[in-house]
């Protein structure tokens, strides 16, 4: 299949060169399934990773709330539920991580990509 016809572009000293299109369009940049599977992947991946620092930064602060209430019943219940809704929402993006895994098992999709991101440069 040829992609297109060859082009000139101005070489040294102005004389034209011949430019050869390439043969074929470069794996690197093939689409189809395993392009929307490499992009589901690392959506996952990323949304994972997110979700598991804005939990453990929920638990910091929270944490940080706690030490310094200062004996104030109202700020340390705030900091209790804070703390109870940051560990809550580590539990359920892990959850939501290996419950993406098993589905993958399940029906037999590609798991190269789900927490090795490098992997989508090869």
């Amino acid at each position: 299949m040829k992609l297109a016809q060859g082009f000139t572009i101005p070489g040294p000293q102005g004389i034209p060169e011949a430019v050869a299109p390439p043969s074929s369009i470069p794996t690197a940049l093939q689409g189809g399934a395993s392009t929307g599977m490499k992009l589901l992947s690392l959506g996952i991946t990323y949304f994972t990773i997110a979700g598991v620092m804005i939990a453990l930064i929920v638990v910091i602060v929270s944490g940080i709330q706690m030490i310094t209430s200062q004996g104030d019943a109202f700020k340390l219940a705030s900091a209790k539920k804070r703390l109870m809704f940051g560990i809550l929402g580590l539990v359920l993006v892990v959850g939501a991580f290996f419950i993406v895994r098993i589905v993958f098992t399940i029906l037999r999709l590609p798991q190269d990509y789900l927490f090795n991101p490098t992997s989508l440069l090869n």
